[in-house]
């Protein structure tokens, strides 16, 4: 009995996630996504392409776990991956960029704000709009 809820709960949860992506991405004919090779990033990449062919993008340190896990899970859901390798050097920049622009210093906020800078500028260098 509980087992069936439980499959129940993840059915609703499931329809209610992809009936909001599909709503907010339907007019989108190129769809980016930062991608650490997660379970949360594999769903919204499965999500993105029902819509459209998502560009995934991955900031990391060379030879990163994440990036590792990054480049695996793009591998296995065919999709490509733009990978940002990052120096040191650009993290501070960056870091010092994102708290300019955040206007504060809240951990959690730089720690999602670096990545974002990173890829901010790739998808016009790429030539695509996402």
């Amino acid at each position: 009995m509980m087992e069936q809820k439980k499959e129940e709960t993840v059915e609703k949860l499931s329809k209610i996630i992809e009936r909001t992506f599909t709503q907010a991405f339907h007019d989108k004919n190129e769809v980016g996504l930062l991608f650490s090779g997660g379970v949360d990033s594999a769903v919204m990449a499965t999500l993105a392409r029902k819509v459209s062919e998502p560009q995934l993008y991955a900031t990391g340190v060379p030879g990163s776990k994440d990036l590792k896990s990054a480049r695996k899970v793009a591998s296995k859901l065919s999709l490509d991956l733009k990978v940002i390798e990052l120096t040191e050097k650009d993290i501070l920049s960056l870091l010092e960029t994102s708290s300019d622009i955040l206007n504060e210093f809240d951990v959690l906020n730089m720690e999602l704000s670096v990545p974002l800078a990173a890829c901010r500028n790739e998808p016009a260098r790429i030539g695509r709009t996402t």
